[in-house]
């Protein structure tokens, strides 16, 4: 359902059947939404009363565009531009767009072929910043949305040419690719703590763009890009780093049963890598990725003096895979252990893997210092940025 114009509130819904001869229009059903505690929106929780209230009040009032409000929030695509042509905002942030192209070379704006089923495809470029940089906000900007199934950032040490790019099958090994930023599907835009910059590559280095492609329709085209925005390295109070949670082992190629409820752990020893024996290792953002199957995450922090203390527990929803602010301090002698649970519907057994049909068990977490909690722990899709 879009909501893009004013007139989309008033249009009857297409996803619920409602009785014969009458019309049930989106505003209803989002003011079911935003008010039902069982399947909330957004998901995850019910929004705060006060916000729930403002909404309530809009809708019971027939949703009302306000005086001079614009006729579309739809942004309309700009001339293409090249990852190497940075933007440069009043806060003093430089962006960069890294955009689906046709033809492997640099500078390339022709949009990519998305052919039908199911794919991965890497595209490279060359770290465009020309001075040591951090990452405050990403976002997605984007063209055929149906055809989006995720993305991921990766820094590597490969020299694979700027602008190219080639079939993969998501997995890296051998690159020391380490994750820097991702999307998947109804995922949000992220945007660090005022306070954080991750960390990024050096100006120069290697980038990877995984795009995973799910096309249910007949061939098209793709010019959805990924906006970063940075400041210069070491001008924010802290320098964060993303670290892959959870676990990739589902009983070898056995997978999990069909028809059954099932659960897979990780547990976490950080590294500590560069910090002292007292300072604490500070998540503040959490975002788990299962596909189809994937039902709930849950991350527990067991102490070292043996208490458990839950950090994080949530449903998951394939379709809503956003971020959560989060605020954990791992002390020394600390773990954390992440649990996906799954509810295998199908008749045959579901295994680990790229695919939207295989499974995955990730707790992406946010968290600084950079570095101090990965372990790197070797990964199936070739991380080095892992703790489990």
């Amino acid at each position: 359902m879009p909501l893009v114009k004013p007139a989309d509130w008033s249009a009857p819904l297409k996803s619920l059947k409602t009785v014969p001869g009458e019309t049930m229009e989106v505003a209803k059903l989002a003011k079911m939404r935003i008010n039902d505690e069982a399947k909330p929106m957004p998901p995850g929780a019910l929004l705060p009363e006060s916000e729930r209230a403002v909404i309530n009040t809009w809708l019971d009032h027939g949703h009302p565009q306000a005086a001079g409000g614009e006729p579309t929030c739809a942004t309309p695509m700009q001339q293409p531009m090249r990852a190497s042509d940075p933007v440069k905002n009043p806060d003093g942030t430089v962006c960069y767009q890294f955009r689906n192209h046709g033809v492997p070379e640099p500078g390339d704006t022709s949009p990519y072929s998305v052919v039908p089923g199911e794919h991965y495809v890497s595209f490279y470029y060359t770290a465009p910043w020309k001075q040591p940089s951090e990452l405050v906000s990403w976002r997605t900007i984007y063209d055929n949305q149906k055809v989006m199934h995720h993305w991921l950032l990766y820094s590597t040490l490969g020299s694979t040419m700027d602008g190219t790019f080639a079939p993969s099958i998501g997995t890296h090994v051998g690159d020391a690719a380490e994750l820097v930023a991702g999307w998947a599907v109804g995922g949000n835009d992220t945007h660090m703590p005022p306070d954080v910059g991750l960390q990024l590559p050096a100006p120069g280095a290697g980038l990877l763009l995984e795009w995973h492609f799910y096309n249910q329709g007949e061939q098209t085209t793709d010019s959805s890009a990924v906006e970063i925005c940075t400041v210069p390295a070491g001008s924010l109070k802290h320098t964060a780093g993303m670290t892959w949670l959870g676990t990739e082992f589902f009983n070898g190629p056995l997978g999990m049963p069909p028809k059954e409820m099932s659960e897979f752990s990780g547990t976490c020893a950080p590294s500590r890598e560069g910090m002292n024996d007292t300072d604490p290792i500070r998540i503040f953002t959490f975002w788990p990725h299962m596909h189809n199957y994937g039902r709930h995450m849950n991350s527990v922090v067991n102490r070292a003096d043996g208490t458990v203390e839950q950090v994080f527990d949530k449903p998951f929803d394939f379709n809503y895979q956003i971020t959560y602010d989060a605020s954990v301090e791992l002390r020394p002698g600390d773990t954390i252990t992440s649990t996906c649970t799954f509810m295998n519907t199908s008749d045959l057994s579901v295994a680990f893997g790229p695919s939207t049909d295989q499974e995955m068990c990730y707790q992406f977490a946010f968290s600084y210092p950079a570095g101090a909690l990965k372990n790197g722990v070797p990964s199936l899709v070739g991380a080095s940025n892992t703790c489990w």
